[in-house]
């Protein structure tokens, strides 16, 4: 499967891997997979950030990295080959589509980022928005508006970093206060804030600019509480930024970049709103199986994901013998902005599709 990467590697129509290979690290990550329990090798080519993101979706606690530093091309290609027989799945994380001119089918460009949008106010018919809008009401959460420095610095070092902190650990880089500021300053963000016994619990910064969508900018929870989050507290500052946006006479919302796997908590919690998929990113996290263990299907079937192929944006699932289509379908319910959902068979170590279906 590694005759896949040469022409990633080694196109000079493909700008082959500036900013992918050429001038970043790559890691050789190994561990145990989190689901099986299994041993999986990975080699990570990209940004460390993504990287990191990726070792949460692949491992429990522990494994260990090798840094490959600011390796060329042609050293990349020589150590997968070396390690061939180790190697379970390569990752590269770039800004284009570098497999276009590769025969090999077996791969899957995922979007970094997807965009994602929702009509207000949101559809408050399904049970779980129902439930949210329980605790909104039983801990009598309220809000108020606010672009003062103080609240913000407040929100920023209280709430925001916290939670980033809580979320994402080790992969959390939270936007520069003087970044925030500068904003309300200008008139293009303010503050909601969620109180509960008229103290504040959770915030959501508002973009607000002329001819444009409004933005849910960046979500905090005070002290990165999980306890405030089971009251409603990160639910109402969506349910109340879509009253306070509607009133301001807006129909819809964007709720902001969101990773592509459908296990991710975040894309997961935004769906509920009813999103459609408005754009997604031009970088990629390009995924080429190499060696298919126990643990790479353990992988590919707990987390399913959006991809693109074609200039459309597809969902993916996986199943073997142990798995159930119909249980499937239900993981991957689609969206607007999903063109068909993709199920995949991974039999006698191959990945083969098996349905595709329009949402």
């Amino acid at each position: 499967m590694l005759k896949g990467l040469l022409p990633i590697l080694f196109s000079s129509s493909l700008n082959p891997l500036k900013s992918a290979i050429k001038k970043s690290d790559a890691w050789h990550i190994s561990g145990m997979e989190k689901e099986s329990g299994k041993p999986i090798d990975v080699l990570f080519i990209g940004e460390e950030k993504t990287k990191y993101y990726i070792t949460e979706l692949l491992y429990k606690d522990i494994f260990h990295e090798i840094v490959l530093h600011q390796k060329t091309k042609l050293s990349l290609f020589l150590y997968c080959i070396k390690q061939k027989n180790i190697l379970n799945i390569v990752f590269i994380n770039a800004k284009s589509d570098l497999f276009k001119k590769s025969n090999h089918k077996n791969y899957f460009s995922i979007p970094e980022w997807v965009n994602c949008t929702a009509i207000i106010p949101f559809d408050e018919s399904s049970e779980s928005i129902k439930s949210d809008i329980r605790k909104v009401r039983k801990y009598r959460l309220n809000y108020r508006i606010t672009d003062s420095h103080e609240d913000v610095i407040y929100f920023y070092n209280e709430m925001l970093v916290p939670y980033m902190h809580a979320r994402h650990s080790k992969r959390a880089y939270p936007i520069e206060l003087i970044k925030i500021l500068e904003k309300i300053d200008k008139g293009q963000c303010k503050l909601l804030l969620v109180e509960w016994d008229n103290e504040p619990v959770s915030g959501v910064l508002l973009i607000l600019e002329n001819n444009k969508s409004p933005i849910l900018w960046r979500n905090g929870l005070k002290s990165g509480n999980i306890d405030y989050w089971k009251m409603g507290a990160i639910f109402a500052t969506y349910y109340f930024a879509s009253h306070y946006l509607l009133s301001l006479g807006h129909k819809s919302v964007n709720l902001g970049n969101s990773r592509c796997f459908l296990s991710d908590g975040v894309l997961n919690y935004k769906r509920k709103l009813n999103i459609s998929i408005k754009s997604s990113s031009k970088k990629k996290i390009l995924v080429l199986p190499v060696k298919i263990t126990e643990s790479v299907i353990s992988f590919f079937k707990s987390n399913p994901f959006i991809y693109h192929k074609n200039n459309k944006s597809l969902a993916a699932g996986f199943f073997d013998s142990t798995a159930l289509q119909s249980d499937l379908k239900k993981q991957i319910k689609p969206f607007t902005g999903i063109s068909e959902v993709c199920l995949f068979s991974i039999i006698n170590n191959k990945i083969l599709i098996q349905k595709s279906t329009n949402p």
